[in-house]
């Protein structure tokens, strides 16, 4: 009975993945994305570089600028998207396509308009037209923010740990889906995977310590989840440590939590100076930014949250009501910056810090070595109801920053927020792009 249940289930995912040719926006091509990380940029990196080699130029980006004001000229990545992710491509231009991404927004500062379209190279994906219906199927529906089901399926595999392929050669980001392809054994638990750039299906084991499947029904079991592994991944292996990455929002391995420094480089026609690690200057940066490591790991935890950055967040999650405290999982912001509150009793916060405050890397920290004078919650609720500003700390001790406002934001308000949007606001096509686009490989 199991297995007719089972292809039941399959022939709603091939339906929904097109297989029958349902979902895609009209005059829209839909692709998968066959690399481990793609970056997706604000704008073409061939006119902020003014680059002539864009795949190349793509591998140099860095992993973050000194200045914020110079992101879009220096290092546009605004997310990363994963392997098996299905996206929708709107337009191209030369060597790169501008691609709707599903499972999350960002609303512009400029526009005020919401957001989810990035460009990328287009060696990062392949178009579903070109893929036999036998690959096409081992395909995972993605996470959409129309659906807040869709962020848990009982036929998805996601990775909680990076994962080595030996038969595919690739290591994978956390975060990552797959579709199941079978019941668990005591090695792990079998999925399919995409190989040779997506033209073949290939069966593997992942082993249990290092995914899930589906996610709890409970909200408070995800939300304890998601601390719980937010906590894992901020700690610290043999001195190794999850690089702050501007716009990232993957993490495949950890890298030397010292070794970072700044460097000029020329980007088009000028000299920036850039954030670097000599041990990666080349390749795609793993990592995150705050709102990245809050976005990945609430939506392996089933938690119905799509937000990119920092401004989007306090315009859908609800604040603490009058009175409230904060409970573990809650998202303290203010200006530029998200964090977790991570440890109530034990007055601790977790989060992604850039390199400017000397630390560029995912960690959990007291209270008392984030914000001066403060020690406990309960000094910072006192803070927010006075509306008194706070002193942000850097890594050395100092004042970095004031911050004038803050707020706390409600994580379990994620499942009363529904993205009531129309979908013709989202990430129109840009008027300089011809015809949506028709890619070859």
């Amino acid at each position: 009975m199991k297995g007719y249940v089972f292809w039941g289930i399959l022939t709603s995912i091939m339906i929904q993945n097109g297989v029958m040719e349902a979902g895609a926006a009209r005059g829209a091509k839909r692709a998968v994305i066959i690399v481990p990380v793609a970056d997706m940029l604000k704008v073409p990196l061939a006119d902020a570089w003014q680059a002539v080699d864009v795949a190349m130029a793509y591998q140099m980006l860095p992993y973050c600028q000194v200045r914020y004001e110079d992101n879009r000229r220096v290092c546009p990545r605004t997310h990363q998207v994963l392997f098996n992710t299905i996206v929708e491509i709107i337009g191209e231009r030369g060597d790169e396509v501008y691609v709707r991404v599903p499972n999350l927004f960002l609303v512009d500062k400029v526009t005020g308009l919401p957001r989810n379209a990035f460009w990328t190279h287009r060696k990062n994906l392949v178009l579903l037209d070109e893929l036999a219906v036998d690959v096409r199927v081992a395909i995972p529906v993605p996470i959409d923010f129309f659906d807040q089901e869709s962020v848990c399926s009982e036929l998805v595999v996601t990775l909680t740990q990076p994962f080595g392929d030996a038969c595919t050669g690739m290591t994978f980001s956390v975060g990552t889906r797959f579709f199941r392809a079978g019941d668990p054994t005591p090695e792990g638990q079998p999925v399919h995977v995409l190989s040779e750039g997506g033209r073949a299906v290939t069966k593997i084991v992942i082993p249990h310590d290092v995914c899930v499947v589906g996610c709890e029904i409970d909200c408070q079991a995800r939300v304890e989840r998601y601390v719980t592994l937010l906590r894992d991944w901020a700690r610290q292996c043999e001195g190794k440590v999850i690089p702050y990455v501007w716009g990232g929002c993957s993490f495949i391995d950890r890298d030397d939590g010292a070794a970072f420094e700044k460097q000029s480089a020329v980007f088009g026609d000028a000299t920036h100076d850039v954030f670097v690690r000599p041990a990666r200057v080349t390749g795609v940066k793993s990592g995150f930014d705050c709102s990245g490591m809050i976005l990945r790991a609430a939506q392996i935890c089933g938690i119905p949250y799509f937000y990119k950055n920092s401004h989007t967040v306090p315009q859908y999650l609800f604040r603490l009501n009058t009175g409230e405290l904060p409970a573990n999982g809650d998202i303290i912001q203010y200006r530029g910056h998200v964090m977790i509150v991570s440890d109530v009793a034990r007055n601790l916060v977790l989060e992604t810090c850039g390199y400017t405050a000397g630390f560029g890397v995912v960690h959990e920290l007291p209270l008392s070595r984030v914000f001066k004078g403060i020690e406990t919650y309960s000094q910072l609720i006192n803070r927010l109801r006075r509306g008194c500003p706070l002193e942000r700390l850097a890594k050395d001790g100092t004042v970095a920053r004031t911050i004038d406002s803050f707020t706390i934001l409600k994580i379990s308000s994620a499942w009363q927020v529904a993205v009531a949007l129309p979908a013709s606001l989202f990430s129109p096509l840009p008027e300089r792009l011809a015809k949506p686009s028709v890619i070859s490989h």
